[in-house]
C-alpha cells in the first residue's frame, strides 16, 4: 500500500491543466461581464447627459427624459432575453426543410390503384 504520495503527485499534475483552464475561463467571463456592464453604464450616462441638454434647452421635461430612459432599458432587457432563443428558429428552419424535402420526393413504391 503506501502509494498515497505517488497518487497525490499524479493527481496534482492531472489537475494543473484544469486549474489553468479554470483561471482562463474565469478571466474571460469576468472581462466580458465587466465590458457589458461598462457599455451599459456608459449608455446610461450618455442618455442622461443628452437628456439634461434637452431639458436645459427647454425641449423636454425631466419626466420625459426618465420615461425615454426607462423605455429604452425595458426594450433592451427584452431583446437580451430573446436573443439566446434565436438559435432555435434557425434549427426549426433546418428541420422543416428536411421534412419538406422528404414530403416532396417521389416514392419508390408502386401505387396499388394503378393495377
Amino acid at each position: 500500500y503506501n502509494g498515497q504520495e505517488r497518487v497525490l503527485e499524479t493527481y496534482t499534475k492531472a489537475l494543473d491543466g484544469t486549474l489553468k483552464s479554470g483561471f482562463r475561463t474565469g478571466a474571460i467571463v469576468g472581462s466580458s461581464i465587466g465590458g457589458i456592464q461598462a457599455v451599459m453604464y456608459c449608455a446610461y450616462a450618455a442618455g442622461l447627459f443628452y437628456g439634461a441638454h434637452r431639458v436645459a434647452a427647454g425641449a423636454m421635461t425631466g419626466g420625459e427624459v426618465i420615461s425615454v430612459l426607462m423605455a429604452t432599458l425595458m426594450g433592451s432587457f427584452g431583446l437580451g432575453q430573446a436573443a439566446p432563443n434565436l438559435q432555435f428558429f434557425a434549427k426549426g428552419r433546418v428541420a422543416g426543410a428536411r421534412v419538406f424535402s422528404l414530403l416532396q420526393r417521389n416514392s419508390g413504391m408502386r401505387d396499388v390503384a394503378d393495377d
